[in-house]
């Protein structure tokens, strides 16, 4: 039988998110611009929402 998947488990998934961004902050990382950090963000979205279509039409085709 196969174990939890925690990216369906919010819970898991939130712990395991804070995790990893404690561990990037004892690497002090010097901070970054509100604007810059923002941008990366935005480019993320897109990102995503190019993926989420890409999926969607193989979806389709499927």
């Amino acid at each position: 039988m196969r174990g939890k998947d925690p990216a369906n488990d919010k819970a898991a998934l939130r712990t395991a998110a804070e995790a990893r961004l404690n561990l990037a902050r004892s690497c002090r990382v010097p901070p970054r611009p509100a604007d810059e950090l923002l941008h990366e963000l935005q480019v993320h979205q897109i990102e995503l929402e190019m993926q989420n279509e890409a999926l969607a039409q193989a979806h389709i085709a499927l």
